[in-house]
């Protein structure tokens, strides 16, 4: 069966399966940690080409992990498991929580089976956490583009200034060569009276 827009966007193109810890690349494509990570395991200088785009992508220092979060998807994977989806492991149970050490959605069977020793909160919290997590980026990126418009404002006016003042340095060495010109032509002119009057 054909996979709604929605499950397509919260499918990672490595694994064909739903976002678990879903990772940011510098080139705005995303796809799990894990995903990741086999994937630079194949590239032991450090860079891989994104499976996307092809685009190089140069691990950080910290590995994998260290690339953002992409809370985006994050935020529409609780609010759909909060909206009533059922877990992929245990399909008559409804996904109520989330793994903050797995990074993954699970039912109450699934806490007690597999995640009984990891920190787990409920998924209203945990999209709340993400929402105003994403709040603060999204806060942060208008201020530096606030910043970004500013500094463009101040550079096209000092662009402005410096075309000001050529224009008015041009004007000035026009006004001095046309006196310049006056008075030479004055002379040559007062010169040729001269001459003329000697001759006769």
């Amino acid at each position: 069966m054909k996979k709604s827009t929605v499950e397509e966007y919260l499918t990672c193109p490595l694994c064909l399966d739903t976002f678990r810890s879903p990772k940011l690349l510098p080139c705005s494509h995303t796809f799990c940690e894990a995903c990741l990570k086999d994937l630079v395991s194949n590239h032991p200088s450090g860079k891989f080409p994104c499976p996307t785009c092809r685009e190089e992508i140069q691990v950080p220092q910290d590995g994998v992990s260290a690339f953002k979060n992409n809370f985006y998807i994050k935020r529409e994977e609780l609010q759909r498991a909060r909206d009533g989806s059922y877990c992929s492991k245990h399909p008559k149970k409804e996904i109520e929580l989330y793994c903050v050490d797995c990074d993954a959605l699970m039912c109450v069977t699934c806490l007690v089976t597999k995640h009984n020793q990891h920190k787990a909160e409920d998924i209203s919290e945990a999209t709340e956490r993400f929402k105003t997590q994403l709040d603060k980026d999204i806060e942060r990126l208008e201020r530096c583009v606030g910043d970004v418009q500013k500094h463009v404002q101040l550079v096209t006016q000092e662009q402005q200034a410096v075309k000001d003042k050529h224009a008015a340095l041009v004007a000035n060495i026009r006004n001095r060569q046309a006196t310049l010109k006056a008075a030479v032509d004055k002379y040559t002119d007062d010169a040729l009276g001269l001459a003329t009057q000697h001759h006769h």
